[in-house]
């Protein structure tokens, strides 16, 4: 399954009316989680969690008041992110990460103080 497609389908089951940037912002979200374009069918399944998991907790305060739901609005700047990484630097709070090595020896970046995040390095 392709992710866009699968990212449209959550947003649409949860009746959240989503714009083109929003749909990038959530893929940015699965891409840094480590997902790839084409999903299977149990990385699809964790990937629908994890966006429905993202847009139950949307910051947006109105998002469902009277039965009408906001688009999605997109905040990333990639350019940035990509430039903060280049620098080793975390793109959510900004602080150092540290290089770690995964359950399969790939190399990766963790961030200490989000101790959520963890940036796979494509090189």
């Amino acid at each position: 399954m392709n992710i866009y497609t699968l990212v449209q389908s959550v947003c649409s089951d949860a009746d959240v009316a989503i714009s083109t940037s929003g749909i990038q912002r959530l893929v940015g979200t699965l891409r840094a989680a480590g997902f790839e374009d084409r999903l299977d069918a149990r990385q699809a399944g964790l990937a629908k969690q994890i966006i429905s998991n993202r847009i139950s907790k949307l910051d947006a305060p109105n998002l469902r008041t009277a039965g009408v739901v906001a688009p999605i609005s997109s905040t990333a700047r990639f350019e940035e992110i990509e430039s903060l990484r280049s620098k080793n630097k975390c793109p959510r709070c900004k602080s150092n990460m540290e290089q770690v090595k995964l359950a399969t020896y790939e190399p990766a970046k963790f961030c200490k103080r989000c101790k959520v995040v963890l940036w796979m390095d494509h090189q």
